[in-house]
């Protein structure tokens, strides 16, 4: 994990990775969907970066989700 990451980083760390294997894609497929690299799937997922806020609505749109999902109880 990257220095000075929050409890809520972590969660969303792991939410972003069960949400990719829930939907069935590979890291590769998922890094196509949100238009980003797939180095950057896998720093999204081990919490070596952050989502920006304006990347994880956009992604919560394009899955119609709600963005509270992300950050919700109960941990996964």
């Amino acid at each position: 994990m990257a220095k000075n990451m929050t409890d809520e980083d972590r969660v969303l760390a792991h939410r972003i990775k069960y949400l990719r294997e829930l939907c069935g894609y590979t890291q590769h497929n998922f890094a196509q969907f949100m238009g980003v690299t797939f180095q950057m799937v896998q720093k999204y997922e081990n919490g070596q970066s952050r989502l920006s806020a304006v990347r994880l609505n956009r992604l919560a749109q394009q899955l119609q989700l709600p963005l509270e999902w992300f950050f919700a109880e109960p941990n996964l």
